[in-house]
Protein backbone atom coordinates (compact mmCIF):
# COMPACT_ATOMS: atom_id res chain seq x y z
CA UNK A 1 0.00 0.00 0.00
CA UNK A 2 3.13 2.09 0.48
CA UNK A 3 4.73 1.62 -2.35
CA UNK A 4 1.26 2.31 -4.82
CA UNK A 5 0.65 5.87 -2.67
CA UNK A 6 4.43 6.62 -3.32
CA UNK A 7 4.07 5.75 -6.73
CA UNK A 8 0.86 7.66 -7.08
CA UNK A 9 2.51 10.68 -4.92
CA UNK A 10 5.52 10.51 -7.92
CA UNK A 11 2.91 10.54 -10.49
CA UNK A 12 1.61 13.85 -9.04
CA UNK A 13 4.92 15.49 -8.47
CA UNK A 14 5.86 14.86 -12.35
CA UNK A 15 2.22 16.34 -13.38
CA UNK A 16 2.90 19.62 -11.25
CA UNK A 17 6.84 19.31 -12.34
CA UNK A 18 5.87 19.34 -16.17
CA UNK A 19 3.40 21.78 -15.84
CA UNK A 20 4.82 25.30 -15.77
CA UNK A 21 2.38 27.00 -13.04
CA UNK A 22 2.75 31.17 -14.06
CA UNK A 23 1.62 30.15 -17.98
CA UNK A 24 -0.94 27.66 -16.67
CA UNK A 25 -2.33 30.81 -15.05
CA UNK A 26 -1.79 32.96 -17.85
CA UNK A 27 -3.37 30.78 -20.31
CA UNK A 28 -6.34 30.36 -18.21
CA UNK A 29 -7.31 33.72 -17.55
CA UNK A 30 -6.43 34.30 -21.55
CA UNK A 31 -9.13 31.36 -21.85
CA UNK A 32 -11.33 32.99 -19.83
CA UNK A 33 -11.07 37.00 -21.57
CA UNK A 34 -11.63 34.92 -24.86
CA UNK A 35 -14.54 32.69 -23.22
CA UNK A 36 -16.38 36.32 -22.84
CA UNK A 37 -15.63 37.48 -26.00
CA UNK A 38 -17.04 34.30 -27.55
CA UNK A 39 -20.19 35.36 -24.95
CA UNK A 40 -20.58 38.42 -26.10
CA UNK A 41 -20.87 37.25 -29.96
CA UNK A 42 -23.27 34.79 -28.89
CA UNK A 43 -25.65 37.53 -26.91
CA UNK A 44 -25.21 39.91 -30.11
CA UNK A 45 -25.76 36.62 -32.74
CA UNK A 46 -29.62 36.54 -29.66
CA UNK A 47 -30.30 39.80 -29.71
CA UNK A 48 -28.99 42.41 -32.30
CA UNK A 49 -29.03 39.68 -34.80
CA UNK A 50 -32.68 38.61 -34.31
CA UNK A 51 -35.57 40.45 -34.85
CA UNK A 52 -38.04 38.19 -32.97
CA UNK A 53 -36.07 39.92 -29.83
CA UNK A 54 -36.38 43.08 -31.49
CA UNK A 55 -40.39 42.24 -31.52
CA UNK A 56 -40.16 41.11 -27.59
CA UNK A 57 -38.60 44.01 -26.68
CA UNK A 58 -41.23 46.44 -28.22
CA UNK A 59 -44.12 43.60 -26.80
CA UNK A 60 -42.34 43.91 -23.76
CA UNK A 61 -42.29 47.83 -23.58
CA UNK A 62 -45.61 48.10 -24.25
CA UNK A 63 -44.44 49.85 -27.76
CA UNK A 64 -47.61 49.73 -29.07
CA UNK A 65 -49.80 50.25 -26.16
CA UNK A 66 -47.79 54.19 -25.32
CA UNK A 67 -48.04 55.03 -29.50
CA UNK A 68 -51.84 54.00 -29.26
CA UNK A 69 -52.00 56.55 -26.01
CA UNK A 70 -49.96 59.02 -28.21
CA UNK A 71 -52.10 58.97 -31.34
CA UNK A 72 -55.46 59.01 -28.86
CA UNK A 73 -54.55 62.87 -27.67
CA UNK A 74 -53.06 63.64 -31.23
CA UNK A 75 -56.57 62.42 -33.04
CA UNK A 76 -58.04 64.20 -29.74
CA UNK A 77 -57.39 67.54 -31.05
CA UNK A 78 -57.89 66.46 -34.65
CA UNK A 79 -61.28 65.53 -33.58
CA UNK A 80 -62.17 69.03 -32.11
CA UNK A 81 -60.74 71.16 -35.33
CA UNK A 82 -62.97 68.76 -37.60
CA UNK A 83 -65.99 68.28 -35.45
CA UNK A 84 -65.84 64.49 -35.95
CA UNK A 85 -65.97 62.14 -32.07
CA UNK A 86 -62.83 60.81 -31.68
CA UNK A 87 -63.41 57.37 -32.15
CA UNK A 88 -64.32 58.32 -35.67
CA UNK A 89 -60.46 58.95 -36.50
CA UNK A 90 -59.37 56.08 -33.93
CA UNK A 91 -61.41 53.37 -35.26
CA UNK A 92 -59.12 52.16 -38.43
CA UNK A 93 -56.20 52.84 -36.21
CA UNK A 94 -56.86 49.56 -33.20
CA UNK A 95 -53.98 48.59 -30.67
CA UNK A 96 -53.70 45.23 -32.03
CA UNK A 97 -52.96 47.18 -35.60
CA UNK A 98 -50.65 48.93 -34.39
CA UNK A 99 -48.63 46.01 -32.53
CA UNK A 100 -48.65 44.29 -35.97
CA UNK A 101 -47.40 47.33 -38.13
CA UNK A 102 -44.64 47.27 -35.73
CA UNK A 103 -43.56 44.67 -36.07
CA UNK A 104 -44.15 44.79 -40.00
CA UNK A 105 -41.47 48.04 -39.58
CA UNK A 106 -38.90 45.47 -37.45
CA UNK A 107 -39.51 42.90 -40.50
CA UNK A 108 -38.56 46.02 -42.86
CA UNK A 109 -35.10 46.36 -40.79
CA UNK A 110 -34.32 43.05 -41.35
CA UNK A 111 -35.63 41.53 -44.07
CA UNK A 112 -35.74 44.76 -46.14
CA UNK A 113 -33.78 48.36 -46.15
CA UNK A 114 -35.75 50.26 -43.44
CA UNK A 115 -37.85 52.34 -45.66
CA UNK A 116 -40.56 54.18 -44.09
CA UNK A 117 -44.15 53.00 -44.81
CA UNK A 118 -46.11 56.23 -46.00
CA UNK A 119 -49.09 53.92 -44.18
CA UNK A 120 -51.32 55.50 -47.08
CA UNK A 121 -53.72 53.07 -46.37
CA UNK A 122 -54.41 54.09 -42.94
CA UNK A 123 -55.25 57.75 -44.73
CA UNK A 124 -57.57 56.53 -46.89
CA UNK A 125 -59.44 54.52 -44.16
CA UNK A 126 -59.90 57.34 -41.69
CA UNK A 127 -60.81 59.78 -44.61
CA UNK A 128 -63.54 56.72 -45.87
CA UNK A 129 -64.54 56.52 -41.94
CA UNK A 130 -65.32 60.27 -41.89
CA UNK A 131 -66.70 60.58 -44.84
CA UNK A 132 -68.74 58.13 -43.53
CA UNK A 133 -69.93 59.98 -40.57
CA UNK A 134 -70.18 62.97 -42.33
CA UNK A 135 -73.04 61.37 -44.49
CA UNK A 136 -74.76 59.64 -41.54
CA UNK A 137 -74.84 63.32 -40.20
CA UNK A 138 -76.59 64.73 -43.15
CA UNK A 139 -73.64 66.72 -44.18
CA UNK A 140 -73.53 67.60 -47.47
CA UNK A 141 -69.76 66.12 -48.94
CA UNK A 142 -68.50 68.92 -51.18
CA UNK A 143 -65.48 69.56 -53.03
CA UNK A 144 -64.74 71.57 -50.15
CA UNK A 145 -65.69 69.29 -47.29
CA UNK A 146 -63.49 66.63 -49.03
CA UNK A 147 -60.74 68.83 -49.27
CA UNK A 148 -60.95 69.47 -45.23
CA UNK A 149 -61.37 65.87 -44.67
CA UNK A 150 -58.21 64.88 -47.03
CA UNK A 151 -56.24 67.27 -44.49
CA UNK A 152 -57.23 66.18 -41.36
CA UNK A 153 -56.49 62.24 -42.62
CA UNK A 154 -53.21 63.74 -43.37
CA UNK A 155 -52.67 64.49 -40.49
CA UNK A 156 -53.77 61.24 -39.24
CA UNK A 157 -51.45 59.63 -41.60
CA UNK A 158 -48.34 61.48 -40.66
CA UNK A 159 -48.64 61.16 -37.38
CA UNK A 160 -49.49 57.10 -37.34
CA UNK A 161 -46.39 56.83 -39.50
CA UNK A 162 -43.98 57.87 -37.44
CA UNK A 163 -45.04 57.08 -34.31
CA UNK A 164 -45.53 53.21 -35.49
CA UNK A 165 -41.77 53.07 -37.09
CA UNK A 166 -38.85 52.50 -35.28
CA UNK A 167 -36.31 55.26 -35.31
CA UNK A 168 -33.32 55.29 -37.99
CA UNK A 169 -34.75 52.25 -39.48
CA UNK A 170 -32.80 52.74 -42.48
CA UNK A 171 -29.63 53.28 -40.63
CA UNK A 172 -30.18 50.62 -38.34
CA UNK A 173 -30.95 48.27 -40.77
CA UNK A 174 -27.75 48.74 -43.04
CA UNK A 175 -26.12 47.85 -39.56
CA UNK A 176 -27.77 44.72 -39.25
CA UNK A 177 -27.41 43.49 -42.57
CA UNK A 178 -23.55 44.12 -42.19
CA UNK A 179 -23.61 42.30 -38.83
CA UNK A 180 -25.50 39.74 -40.25
CA UNK A 181 -22.79 39.03 -42.78
CA UNK A 182 -20.04 39.02 -40.32
CA UNK A 183 -21.44 37.76 -37.10
CA UNK A 184 -21.29 34.05 -38.45
CA UNK A 185 -17.54 34.52 -39.56
CA UNK A 186 -16.71 36.30 -36.06
CA UNK A 187 -18.68 33.46 -33.97
CA UNK A 188 -16.57 30.75 -36.07
CA UNK A 189 -13.14 32.03 -35.63
CA UNK A 190 -13.56 32.93 -31.86
CA UNK A 191 -14.72 29.61 -31.77
CA UNK A 192 -11.80 27.79 -32.86
CA UNK A 193 -9.52 30.44 -31.25
CA UNK A 194 -11.35 29.41 -27.41
CA UNK A 195 -11.36 25.58 -28.29
CA UNK A 196 -7.26 26.02 -29.12
CA UNK A 197 -6.90 28.20 -25.66
CA UNK A 198 -8.85 25.35 -24.39
CA UNK A 199 -6.54 22.74 -25.38
CA UNK A 200 -3.03 24.67 -24.42
CA UNK A 201 -4.64 25.34 -21.05
CA UNK A 202 -5.63 21.71 -20.25
CA UNK A 203 -1.98 20.83 -21.93
CA UNK A 204 0.13 23.14 -20.41
CA UNK A 205 -0.90 22.24 -16.93
CA UNK A 206 -0.34 18.71 -17.57
CA UNK A 207 -3.16 17.21 -18.57
CA UNK A 208 -5.73 14.89 -16.13
CA UNK A 209 -7.29 15.93 -13.23
CA UNK A 210 -4.89 18.93 -12.66
CA UNK A 211 -6.01 19.88 -16.52
CA UNK A 212 -9.30 19.97 -15.72
CA UNK A 213 -8.47 21.76 -12.44
CA UNK A 214 -7.59 24.69 -14.96
CA UNK A 215 -10.09 24.51 -17.28
CA UNK A 216 -12.19 25.54 -14.44
CA UNK A 217 -10.80 28.37 -13.20
CA UNK A 218 -11.34 29.64 -16.97
CA UNK A 219 -14.71 29.05 -17.10
CA UNK A 220 -15.16 30.00 -13.29
CA UNK A 221 -13.73 33.60 -14.42
CA UNK A 222 -15.47 33.67 -17.60
CA UNK A 223 -18.71 33.08 -15.17
CA UNK A 224 -17.77 36.07 -13.31
CA UNK A 225 -17.31 38.20 -16.43
CA UNK A 226 -20.87 37.17 -17.52
CA UNK A 227 -22.61 37.74 -14.64
CA UNK A 228 -20.79 40.95 -14.18
CA UNK A 229 -21.61 42.33 -17.54
CA UNK A 230 -25.50 40.98 -16.54
CA UNK A 231 -26.25 42.63 -13.69
CA UNK A 232 -23.27 45.85 -13.00
CA UNK A 233 -23.26 47.30 -16.59
CA UNK A 234 -26.85 47.86 -17.68
CA UNK A 235 -27.08 50.40 -13.84
CA UNK A 236 -23.73 52.05 -14.71
CA UNK A 237 -24.83 53.62 -18.46
CA UNK A 238 -27.88 55.30 -16.48
CA UNK A 239 -30.38 55.03 -19.18
CA UNK A 240 -33.16 56.27 -17.56
CA UNK A 241 -31.67 60.00 -17.57
CA UNK A 242 -32.28 59.97 -21.28
CA UNK A 243 -34.40 62.61 -22.54
CA UNK A 244 -36.02 61.21 -25.56
CA UNK A 245 -39.33 61.69 -26.79
CA UNK A 246 -41.77 60.31 -27.31
CA UNK A 247 -42.34 58.13 -24.25
CA UNK A 248 -42.51 54.89 -26.24
CA UNK A 249 -39.40 55.15 -28.19
CA UNK A 250 -37.55 55.65 -24.35
CA UNK A 251 -39.28 52.55 -23.17
CA UNK A 252 -38.67 50.40 -25.83
CA UNK A 253 -34.43 51.21 -25.85
CA UNK A 254 -34.82 50.95 -22.15
CA UNK A 255 -36.59 47.27 -22.72
CA UNK A 256 -34.10 45.74 -25.57
CA UNK A 257 -30.82 47.39 -23.63
CA UNK A 258 -31.76 45.77 -20.71
CA UNK A 259 -32.69 42.53 -22.35
CA UNK A 260 -29.33 42.30 -24.21
CA UNK A 261 -27.47 42.69 -21.15
CA UNK A 262 -29.65 40.37 -18.95
CA UNK A 263 -28.73 37.71 -21.25
CA UNK A 264 -25.35 37.56 -20.15
CA UNK A 265 -26.66 35.70 -16.72
CA UNK A 266 -28.31 32.66 -19.16
CA UNK A 267 -24.84 32.18 -20.21
CA UNK A 268 -23.22 33.03 -17.20
CA UNK A 269 -25.28 29.85 -16.00
CA UNK A 270 -24.27 28.03 -18.61
CA UNK A 271 -21.06 28.28 -17.90
CA UNK A 272 -21.30 27.93 -14.26
CA UNK A 273 -23.04 24.06 -15.24
CA UNK A 274 -19.46 23.64 -16.81
CA UNK A 275 -17.11 24.41 -14.18
CA UNK A 276 -19.18 22.28 -11.75
CA UNK A 277 -18.57 19.60 -14.24
CA UNK A 278 -15.45 20.15 -14.56
CA UNK A 279 -14.54 20.47 -10.95
CA UNK A 280 -16.55 17.12 -10.68
CA UNK A 281 -14.28 15.50 -13.32
CA UNK A 282 -10.94 16.80 -11.81
CA UNK A 283 -12.03 15.34 -8.33
CA UNK A 284 -13.46 11.91 -9.44
CA UNK A 285 -10.42 11.36 -12.11
CA UNK A 286 -7.82 10.41 -9.61
CA UNK A 287 -10.57 8.44 -7.31
CA UNK A 288 -11.11 6.42 -10.80
CA UNK A 289 -7.69 5.98 -12.13
CA UNK A 290 -7.09 4.39 -8.20
CA UNK A 291 -9.87 2.17 -9.01
CA UNK A 292 -8.41 1.11 -12.13
CA UNK A 293 -4.72 0.33 -10.62
CA UNK A 294 -6.35 -1.49 -8.00
CA UNK A 295 -8.13 -3.76 -10.75
CA UNK A 296 -5.45 -4.38 -12.48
Amino acid sequence: MKEKKREKNNRSVKQYKGASLPWSLGMAFLTSLLLAVFASLVVIYFTAGNEEYMKQSAEDGEFGAHVYQILSENYTSYSAASGFDKQVLLGPVSPDRINEDIKASIDEIYNGDGKLDSRENVKEEIYNAMEADAVRQGVEVTDSVKEALQMTAEYCRYDYMNYVAIPLASQISIIVHKLDRVLWIGLLLMALFTLAALFLTFRLAGGGGIGLRFLSYSFITATILSFVFGNLIYPMLKLEQLSLNPASIKRFLLCYVEGLFRMFNTVGLVFAAISIILVGFSVLMPRIRRLSHVRY
